[in-house]
């Protein structure tokens, strides 16, 4: 929660040039032995979802390997990855992803602040100390770092190295159980008595040059980013779909940004619409803070990103009044959702062009099956293109409030030419705070406007906090219609308004909506719709008057046009 005092003065292709092959290793450890220690998990999910993820994204099936289970020893980890650092060209884009448990472990030559190094967990490695296990299979950042830099010097300036790291206490590189939730790892490190020698090991040395050539460059080395599914001494808890198979938290969250990317990303764009996925994923609940490290100010996987249509496609007719679509869950549609199809190639569908409206009776991760009330001509519908035309959120709510944040949270809008956002601004040093920085009760900030659009703009920030109660960032009835425009091309503080946090903990999410007419989104206020609406009145302002016009435990969720979003999450903790 926030509270506010006013001061009485008051984040098709990509054009650049590509020519290398695209590479990955995935490595997938769910079941792991009896006798180690660690709970199953669903990682072989995440396998078979990150493969599909990078399938869509031109990866060649031939090139993506994946390691999982009794298979994934630490030897046969960094046998594997040796592998791929010796299959890997200049200008290759080569990606590493991880699924599985994670660890804290003493940290054996001193370059860890907190002392402990962050592991993943290979099959063979144990949960605790034993007479015959001293943490020698227990994969750490360190000796990672040292095949990261080798990857970078083998792909060159030209090629991009991306590390995905779906597992407890990942960050700057956990599974366990608690009533019915999956963590990653466990937050009982593992305890191992400290060399007498403080001598750096090879790989520490590497990674230490690494983070050197980083700071200063080096024009033998390519780019790098590295997304941990949460911060170093934080536990990353599995997420369920809607049949209610696990995943990785990360990686879902990631799935489903990509199947919806219909322009560029960088890999800082990414990192945040997959954060706020993840927020809305578990409703705000769990304390988790996905972290970013690298050179994250670039085009997804060095230019070569797919682009993926805003239209689905007829993967099969099955008959006269069902055919199956390759999209699904990860592309937000669910039982109900509404499809209409037009012929192929349609750019701007309307009316005029309409084959038939058909509604989505099943949903599987990335393909659905979609019904019709009137028999089709199966030989026109072989070379047809979907748009969904309603999102239905067939989920129930236990009550009002959790319905409406849900679906608030999900709320998305992508307008250009009205390209607002805001930082969070050191309320003392007026420094940008980092996206991933978590918060304590009693932290202040002050919030920093930013138009990058062609347009002027009205703005206003929907607070959504974890227990599901919404409100106005700001109160128009404290500030003035000026103080809530901003000119393209501008930026400001809102210097009349500091923030301090208070509870509850959990995972905040702050929304800004932006409009080239005033906003009105005082439903959000009063909890009721506004009456007497203009007509005039955009789908964002309609879309608030009918969820606070109902008191049912489920509604649809549409696209808006002619406003902007822009959402960025923050954790906060106890002190």
């Amino acid at each position: 929660m926030i509270r506010c005092s006013i001061i009485v003065l008051i984040s098709c292709f990509c054009v650049f040039a590509y020519g290398g092959d695209k590479r990955a290793l995935i490595v997938a450890i769910g079941s792991y032995p009896a006798n180690s220690g660690w709970n199953k998990l669903s990682s072989a999910n995440d396998a078979k979802l990150m493969r599909t993820i990078l399938q869509q994204q031109g990866f060649e099936d031939k090139n993506i390997a994946i390691l999982a289970d009794e298979r994934a020893t630490k030897a046969n980890i960094l046998k594997s990855l040796e592998n791929l650092i010796t299959k890997s060209n200049k200008s290759d884009v080569v990606v590493f992803h991880f699924s599985g448990h994670g660890q804290q472990i003493v940290d054996k030559n001193g370059d860890e602040l907190d002392e402990y190094d962050e592991a993943l967990i290979p099959l063979d490695a144990r949960k605790t100390e034993t007479t015959q296990y001293k943490g020698t299979k227990h994969l750490i950042d360190d000796e990672l770092n040292g095949f990261l830099y080798r990857l970078r010097q083998k792909v060159g300036p030209k090629g991009d190295v991306i590390f995905i790291l779906d597992a407890c206490h990942s960050g700057t590189a956990t599974r366990g159980t608690e009533d019915e939730a999956i963590f990653r790892g466990t937050d009982v490190p593992f305890e191992i008595a400290k060399p007498e020698s403080n001598k750096y090991s090879e790989e520490s040395d590497k990674f230490d040059e690494q983070q050197s050539q980083l700071t200063r460059g080096n024009a033998e080395l390519s780019p790098f980013v590295i997304i941990s599914a949460s911060g170093q001494q934080e536990l990353n808890l599995e997420i369920k779909d809607k049949n209610n198979t696990g995943y990785g938290s990360l990686t879902f969250a990631l799935g489903k940004v990509l199947a919806n990317n219909h322009e560029k990303l960088t890999y800082i764009s990414l990192f945040d619409l997959t954060r706020n996925e993840m927020c809305a994923g578990f409703e705000g609940k769990h304390q988790q803070t996905p972290q970013l490290e690298g050179q994250a100010d670039r085009i997804l996987f060095a230019g070569s990103q797919v682009i993926i249509p805003t239209h689905c496609r007829v993967i099969s007719v099955v008959n006269s009044t069902k055919l199956m679509v390759d999209a699904g869950e990860l592309n937000g549609l669910t039982i109900g959702s509404e499809i209409s199809f037009y012929p192929i190639n349609t750019n701007k569908p309307d009316k005029a062009g309409l084959l038939a409206k058909g509604i989505v009776k099943r949903v599987g991760l990335t393909e659905s099956d979609v019904s019709f009330d009137k028999a089709i001509e199966k030989e026109k519908f072989k070379d047809t293109w979907g748009f969904v035309t309603k999102y239905q959120l067939s989920k129930m709510y236990p009550d009002v409030n959790t319905m409406r944040a849900d679906v608030l949270r999900r709320a998305t809008s992508r307008e250009p030419s009205l390209d607002v956002s805001f930082e969070m601004i050191n309320s003392k040093t007026s420094l940008a705070i980092p996206v991933s920085h978590p918060f304590k009760i009693g932290d202040s900030f002050q919030i920093k406007i930013i138009n990058k659009g062609s347009k002027d703009a009205f703005f206003q920030i929907i607070d959504i906090q974890p227990d599901n109660q919404i409100s106005l960032l700001f109160d128009a009835s404290q500030l003035s219609n000026n103080d809530l425009y901003i000119k393209a091309g501008q930026a400001k503080i809102i210097d009349k308004v500091t923030f301090t946090i208070s509870n509850p903990v959990g995972v905040e999410m702050l929304k800004l909506v932006a409009s080239d007419k005033q906003l009105d989104l005082s439903a959000i206020k009063t909890k009721l719709p506004v009456a007497n609406r203009s007509s005039q009145a955009n789908e964002f302002e309609q879309f608030l008057d009918e969820i606070y016009g109902t008191e049912q435990g489920e509604r649809s969720l549409g696209s808006f046009s002619k406003v902007n979003i822009y959402t960025r999450t923050f954790t906060i903790k106890a002190k």
